[in-house]
């Protein structure tokens, strides 16, 4: 089945569009005006059904065309719904009604109607749009996996790994979004390159580079093409957030802040940067947001109390090792420290950090943080302050540093933040002495070691991960999840190992093997 791409977009000067991406696309771009990318199903009952019956199916098809170009969109689904009526196997009149439905903005109906014409012609163009859908609800971290999916095929793999990209970069992973662009740099020049490296620069403030990008393109590839990709960059509509004035519930005042839902909590804009504010530090009125964030923000606070347990209600006041002085803070103990919440969100503070005098910590808490320093690794962590410029312009000056045997990882005010050595700039003088070797040599490894990769697995708890990053540390596996980062230790992972990557297998094997010979 032929794939024909219609523009997405209309731009009376592509030249100029990403200097200020000015004008939004309709969610439903793709589907009402990409309406041919299923338009020849492998399967379709309509070639052995009686003339007439065909005939009319076809007829109430292009009626229903007809109304969805009028606006009439009621009208659009009564005609489509016939057509079904007539037709059940029918995968083109699922895709008419599931393009209507998106138009709509009726999400669950649209990727019912696709999954059904899916079932009837597994075409992968009807996978794309499955994608899709989560994207333009800027479910990002929904619509990722099911991009991944497509990455092999050879009509959609150059588009969904793009997307894929976008995903993590409009979903706010900026680590994992290098990650993709050092793939997508290795493999010969295709839209994706350009463009991926233009939605990059735009989400970092270098627009003179993405406009080079963007031009670039415009020269190599035909228009429709150019605009089917820059469409993406519009439909997510990263770069024109919403404003909101509110009071968060410790009391600081946000005026006229740029805010966008990620997974983590709500990203608000600064004077000083971005911060990330947990979905329980918003205002308990919320009428000061757009209504789609108001609705996503119930959404995740129903969760937030269906799944997590309490945050202790006993405030700490301390003073880490390396002098930083916290006051009446609420706190949520972590397998990898302790979180405290501040002015700018929660802060990741490792156990190594805090102060020998654990006095002001109730007791529980005080012989916990004992326990887990006796069974921390006795090697030191290397960490120090350092400043830098990542290859892709992220500018770090005078942060925390701690090197880990697969990354950087930077202390931010949103917590800890992870660097590839990839990412590292080519002058590492900024950085020890004593790192450098190793670094250079994670630079060197083979590209079969996954790093960071999909997975889906069962732990010996019963608890289910499909389709989620995972990347190797020293104490197990750390998933990215939709509640954020999950750590699941070496001896809660399935006998069965087949479902990892072979590089991982055997460190996995061997760790297991000496956790039960230490029991």
């Amino acid at each position: 089945m032929a794939i024909h791409f219609q523009p997405c977009c209309r731009s009376k000067c592509f030249g100029k569009v990403c200097a200020g991406l000015r004008g939004a696309i309709l969610a439903v771009g793709f589907f009402s005006t990409c309406h041919s990318l299923a338009q020849e199903p492998a399967t379709n009952s309509t070639a052995t059904a009686p003339p007439t019956m065909a005939d009319t199916v076809s007829d109430l098809l292009s009626k229903s065309s007809q109304h969805q170009a009028e606006g009439d969109l009621d009208q659009a689904i009564r005609e489509a719904s016939l057509a079904i009526q007539l037709d059940s196997h029918n995968a083109s009149a699922y895709e008419q009604r599931a393009s209507i439905y998106a138009q709509k903005k009726l999400w669950d109906k649209a990727e019912r109607d696709y999954t059904s014409a899916y079932k009837i012609s597994p075409d992968i163009a009807y996978k794309y749009k499955l994608a899709e859908i989560k994207f333009l609800q800027k479910a990002y971290d929904d619509a990722r996996p099911r991009f991944v999916a497509l990455q092999g095929d050879a009509r959609l793999g150059d588009l969904a790994a793009y997307k894929v990209l976008l995903c993590d970069l409009f979903g706010g992973h900026d680590a994992f979004s290098a990650r993709d662009l050092a793939t997508i740099d290795q493999v010969e020049k295709r839209p994706s390159y350009y463009y991926s490296h233009a939605a990059w620069d735009l989400v970092h403030n270098q627009r003179d580079d993405a406009n080079k990008c963007f031009a670039a393109a415009n020269q190599l590839y035909d228009r429709s093409t150019n605009e089917l990709y820059l469409s993406s960059l519009i439909e997510a509509q990263r770069f024109r957030p919403d404003a909101a004035t509110f009071v968060a519930r410790d009391g600081t005042r946000y005026d006229h802040a740029h805010v966008f839902l990620e997974s983590t909590g709500l990203r608000v804009s600064t004077p000083h940067g971005w911060v990330t504010l947990p979905i329980e530090q918003l205002p308990d009125d919320l009428s000061a947001f757009p209504e789609d964030i108001r609705e996503q923000i119930a959404r995740k606070r129903a969760n937030l109390t269906a799944t997590t347990p309490p945050i202790p209600a006993s405030l700490l006041s301390f003073t880490t090792k390396s002098g930083k002085s916290y006051d009446n803070v609420r706190w949520s103990l972590k397998d990898e420290g302790l979180s405290v919440l501040t002015p700018d969100g929660w802060v990741a503070l490792p156990f190594a950090q805090l102060p020998v005098d654990l006095s002001s910590f109730p007791p529980d808490l005080r012989q916990t943080i004992l326990e887990k320093r006796r069974s921390a690794p006795s090697t030191p962590v290397r960490t120090s302050l350092v400043s830098f410029t990542t290859r892709h312009g992220k500018q770090y000056d005078q942060v925390q540093a701690s090197l880990t045997e697969h990354e950087l990882r930077i202390l931010t005010a949103d917590g800890w933040v992870a660097v590839p050595f990839a990412e590292l700039p080519k002058d590492l003088s900024p950085f020890p002495p004593e790192w450098c070797p190793q670094i250079l040599a994670q630079r060197q490894t083979k590209p079969d070691d996954p790093g960071i990769t999909l997975v889906s697995f069962t732990t010996r708890k019963g608890k289910h991960y499909d389709q989620v990053r995972a990347a190797m540390e020293k104490q197990g596996l750390r998933l990215l999840t939709s509640e954020g980062l999950i750590s699941v230790p070496f001896d809660q992972l399935p006998d069965d190992l087949s479902v990892f990557p072979e590089s991982w297998r055997e460190r996995i094997a061997l760790r297991q093997a000496q956790l039960k010979k230490s029991k």
